[in-house]
């Protein structure tokens, strides 16, 4: 066997094969991804779970609530700022 034989099969040895394994894996992943996303976007469709809103003054919570879906998380974070505002005068503090 030739010598530059020899120095090309260790070259694709070390530098190509790997790098076509890594991209292997990023197609895999890449399928696996197109694969399980459907998915969990039906299932989040179908459960929506709701999380809380939390009211914080420095470290201590003032009030907590469960609220489901976007759409509510955000009305319900407005009605919480609007109500904590009219409580207070413009010199105080506006959290209670």
């Amino acid at each position: 066997m030739p010598p530059v034989c020899l120095v090309v099969g260790i070259v694709i040895s070390l530098v190509v094969i790997p790098i076509l394994l890594v991209f292997g894996l990023l197609f895999a992943e890449f399928l696996l991804l197109l694969l399980v996303l459907p998915i969990a976007i039906l299932l989040r469709i179908l459960f929506v779970r709701s999380w809380p809103i939390e009211v914080w003054r420095g470290k201590t919570l003032k009030d907590q609530e469960n609220v489901r879906g976007w759409r509510e998380s955000s009305d319900r974070i407005t009605d919480l700022i609007n109500e904590i505002r009219l409580r207070h005068s413009p010199g105080e503090s506006a959290l209670p």
